[in-house]
């Protein structure tokens, strides 16, 4: 016989006796992992069940309180009580009466939070714990017939600083809040809230590339999301601004547009909106260049100052067209670097011309 076969070639390879071990070990390393991942998912869960039992199972007399507005908002500070607002707040968002509140309760419960802690000085624990809820469910809120009422409540009583962090919250969903039955009057809240800001920028606003297309739908010059957004004393102050604002807004198109649109907005205004604005381009308040100077020399301001002027009585004005006269003679030299400043010069008879006298 022949001896066996010990090394060389035939040798088998010194990994062939051991790899089943191997992965073995390998599989077994990775069933425990998964074991405990499995654990750790079983545990999240339970807990989480256990969360909402607690807040399904909390005894309901705090919720009376509220409805029948006897809580100390001042010293409700126990975390138990916090967690059954927060569910409260929760059920107002979703409209979901998990909580055995009949929808009229609900609605009582909503105005007394929204009267009794909202109405509450900042530095309340309870009031910046509301506040910061309402804010973080600022959308489904919105949405819900009582929820829209709890924000309104917050845009109206709160300082500028959680009104202006409830709006930045609500931004990415402003177009579907604004198409919304209960959504769109928070929205005229918080147009509200920004009007001062966009009335107190206006120049920068309205002739922005990308501004002016607010100031167009708050006219009407294209559709508005919804037409209960701008109310009259809206589109009054907007007006308003829009005829008397410094810098001007008449030094481009869309400025133009704006105060055009503006005088011509009513037949029975157009004449004393003409007067108003062309007072204004002559007011040289605190010291002022007039704006009636940057208008005229802008490349837009010879039709646009035409457009004005043929608004004008040509008798009867009050004084008003001496006052523009007067005011262009003063800053003649300014006026004659462009050609519709010269032009305006002319016209109203400041140089010799032999342009008729307007």
């Amino acid at each position: 016989m022949f001896p066996p076969f010990n090394g060389g070639i035939w040798s088998p390879p010194q990994w062939s006796a051991s790899s089943g071990d191997s992965n073995t070990g390998d599989n077994h390393a990775e069933i425990l992992a998964l074991r405990k991942h499995n654990q750790l998912l079983v545990a999240e869960r339970d807990m989480a069940i256990q969360k909402i039992q607690q807040l399904t199972a909390m005894p309901l007399t705090t919720v009376d309180l509220i409805i029948k507005g006897k809580v100390d908002y001042l010293r409700m500070n126990k975390r138990s009580d916090f967690e059954l607002v927060n569910c409260l707040v929760s059920t107002i968002s979703q409209e979901q009466f998990n909580l055995n509140i009949p929808p009229k309760g609900l609605k009582e419960a909503t105005i007394t939070l929204g009267q009794k802690s909202l109405g509450q000085p900042k530095f309340a624990v309870y009031t910046q714990y509301l506040v910061k809820m309402i804010t973080e469910q600022a959308k489904s809120l919105c949405l819900t017939s009582n929820g829209n009422h709890l924000c309104q409540q917050l845009l109206e009583k709160c300082d500028s600083e959680d009104k202006l962090n409830f709006i930045k919250q609500i931004e990415e969903d402003m177009f579907a809040i604004a198409n919304d039955m209960f959504g769109v009057h928070v929205l005229v809240k918080a147009i509200g809230v920004r009007e001062l800001e966009i009335l107190e920028d206006l120049p920068r606003v309205a002739t922005n590339e990308f501004g002016h297309y607010l100031i167009k739908r708050f006219l009407g010059l294209e559709p508005m999301f919804h037409a209960a957004i701008f109310t009259a004393s809206m589109f009054n102050a907007l007006a308003h601004s829009i005829l008397t604002c410094y810098p001007p807004l008449a030094t481009n198109y869309y400025g133009v547009r704006f105060v055009e649109t503006v005088i011509d907005s009513n037949r029975l205004l157009q004449r004393a909106n003409a007067i108003k604005y062309l007072n204004s381009l002559c007011s040289q308040k605190d010291g002022r260049i007039p704006a009636i100077v940057d208008v005229a020399n802008s490349s837009v301001g010879r039709g646009h100052l035409q457009f004005v002027l043929r608004h004008m009585p040509r008798h009867g004005d009050g004084g008003l067209m001496s006052r523009v006269r007067s005011t262009c003679r003063q800053f003649q030299t300014t006026l004659r670097n462009s050609q519709s400043g010269n032009e305006l010069l002319r016209r109203l008879g400041v140089i010799n011309t032999p342009a008729r006298r307007f």
